[in-house]
């Protein structure tokens, strides 16, 4: 489908706007949950503890933790405190549109920013005081950097595309997911021998930039995963309803959808692979990744596969957008009734802290409080 560059911004900026506004909706109604209060009172920690902590225990999130150190001494309300985290979701919404735009069409990068924004799982954690937020956007400004960087080619798109993968990293480990896919992708890209050094040089560097955060991992003495159940049926259950927003009509849709996506990549012309498997392997390699690792060590938790989030949203907008424009505007309609569906009947399981902000802000109070 086509779409006028005049319509295609007006409508931009009225999901921007949507996905903003649904982020922002009932914000405060809750007071923050066990982690939130984790995460303020690990940000509200003098630097000797902070740094402590953050060597022993959370350095998973060590990007977000530093900017709320920062942020914290704005405000202390609980609107205030989750406000950045709308703010990136917002942001997720935006670049993921960008992305299915240059890699498809305007028509893919609106619908593909049409299913962010009404994901349930998307906006309940960017909601939240927690690095999700964070770690949606960098993630999805990451595939960005990787389109530039693959169609232009030059330096400062490479260290860009390198700077913004390695933050992701800081923000969530399985930020490493979201690269691992792009060298993936690789294989499809119509790229010389000189550019598929310069590749391996960035991944190189990639790898050394994250490498002190590796450090701390492999000297961890707690396992920050022991509390995640072990792969069986009720896992893949939670997981699917989860990431694909429902019960079983979503998630056959869902599969019927990526099935598609891999017939569409399989059948596309040599030139239209290479975008074409930006989204789809982009979705496929971490959940295969992940699934293959908890065999060993249980990790498959729908919340850390955001990373694979935009991903899917660009690969149901790519199989859409090949569909006549009616029965695509029909389908669009069907998911996003499903999501609001999903979303007024789930039961999300939080656990409320009474005053927790007021608790965890007091001056009295922050030293006392040790995150777990």
């Amino acid at each position: 489908m086509t779409l006028a560059k005049d319509r295609w911004k007006i409508s931009l900026i009225a999901i921007t706007l949507t996905a903003l506004a649904l982020r922002i909706w009932h914000l405060g109604a809750r007071s923050l949950w066990m982690d939130e209060g984790d995460s303020v009172g690990f940000a509200r920690m003098e630097w000797p503890a902070f740094v402590h902590v953050l060597n022993i225990r959370e350095v998973n999130m060590a990007l977000y933790y530093l900017f709320l150190r920062g942020w914290i001494h704005l405000g202390d309300s609980e609107v205030f405190l989750r406000l950045p985290s709308v703010i990136f979701g917002t942001a997720a919404v935006l670049a993921t549109c960008f992305f299915a735009t240059r890699i498809q069409s305007r028509s893919a990068g609106l619908m593909a920013g049409i299913f962010l924004s009404f994901n349930v799982l998307a906006i309940r954690y960017t909601q939240e005081v927690r690095s999700y937020a964070l770690f949606l956007m960098l993630v999805s400004l990451s595939w960005l950097a990787y389109e530039r960087a693959v169609r232009r080619g030059t330096r400062r798109d490479m260290i860009v595309w390198v700077l913004i993968s390695a933050l992701g990293v800081y923000a969530h480990i399985f930020a490493v997911l979201a690269f691992v896919s792009q060298l993936t992708c690789l294989i499809f890209a119509e790229i010389d021998s000189e550019r598929r050094k310069v590749f391996g040089i960035a991944t190189v560097a990639y790898f050394a930039l994250i490498s002190p955060l590796a450090v701390i991992v492999l000297r961890m003495k707690e396992d920050p995963l022991s509390w995640v159940h072990p792969l069986g049926r009720e896992v893949f259950g939670i997981f699917a309803q989860d990431f694909f927003n429902g019960g079983a009509l979503q998630i056959t849709i869902a599969f019927l959808l990526l099935i598609a996506a891999v017939i569409v990549l399989i059948k596309a012309p040599r030139e239209q692979r290479w975008a074409i498997s930006t989204a789809v392997l982009g979705v496929l390699v971490p959940i295969a990744i992940v699934t293959l690792v908890s065999i060993v060590k249980p990790s498959l938790i729908p919340r850390y596969m955001l990373v694979a989030l935009p991903s899917y949203a660009v690969t149901i907008a790519i199989v859409l957008d090949r569909m006549p424009r009616k029965a695509s505007v029909v389908l669009v309609c069907v998911i996003v009734i499903l999501d609001f569906h999903y979303s007024a009947t789930m039961s999300v399981n939080r656990h409320g802290m009474i005053s927790a902000t007021r608790l965890l802000t007091s001056p009295k109070e922050r030293n006392r409080v040790t995150p777990s």
